[in-house]
């Protein structure tokens, strides 16, 4: 893992040997400084404010990386709840209509999250989508060691406010998949992922 720069000071450190589940210390703890490389024109207060708003940017990646794992997830979900939908002949045509439309509005939010792969492949310029533009504040800040540009906070905005709208989007059509998959199982569509058979000898 890595992340943005620490803040120069003195930190302590330990280490420990993780074995079935049980932390042992390995030796004692060490205490070290860590100073810039080059001191330049940074302050302590461009330092403050750089920390705080890596900590910002890192807790909206760990969001967006979650929203966009959440939506692989629900993509896997619907493939195989599709699949299994298309294969049972006796499956109302209804049911196979809401999986398409649901396929579809899937792909429009995976495009909102992450961009448009297919236009971006054949290099046609494409709109950032939320997560690049939380990947430029990332890369454009978190090896740097002076205060966050206007530009930064801006693209941080901008994706935070994004990801905001985005997930009651995500969370409604979650929803309308359950109820599909409970529409799938009541007319005795083929077990799939996401979904406990109902049973009644």
């Amino acid at each position: 893992p890595s992340g943005p720069y620490v803040v120069p000071g003195t930190y302590r450190v330990t280490m420990a040997l993780r074995l079935n589940g049980n932390l042992t210390p390995v030796g004692e703890p060490q205490t070290f400084r860590a100073a810039p490389l080059a001191q330049g024109t940074t302050t302590a207060a461009d330092r403050a404010a750089l920390t705080a708003f890596h900590q910002q940017t890192a807790r909206l990646q760990r969001a967006l990386l979650g929203t966009s794992q959440a939506l692989t997830e629900a993509e896997t979900r619907m493939r195989l709840l599709r699949q299994a939908i298309e294969q049972t002949p006796r499956a109302p045509a209804a049911l196979g209509q809401q999986a398409k439309a649901l396929t579809e509005r899937l792909r429009d939010l995976r495009e909102e999250l992450t961009g448009d792969n297919v236009q971006g492949n054949r290099n046609e310029p494409t709109p950032p989508s939320i997560l690049d533009r939380l990947q430029r504040v990332v890369g454009g800040t978190w090896t740097n060691t002076s205060a966050p540009t206007a530009t930064a906070r801006r693209g941080y905005d901008i994706a935070s406010q994004g990801l905001t709208a985005f997930l009651p989007k995500l969370k409604g059509l979650t929803d309308e998949m359950q109820k599909l998959s409970d529409d799938a199982e009541a007319s005795g569509v083929p077990w799939s992922p996401g979904r406990l058979p109902v049973w009644r000898p």
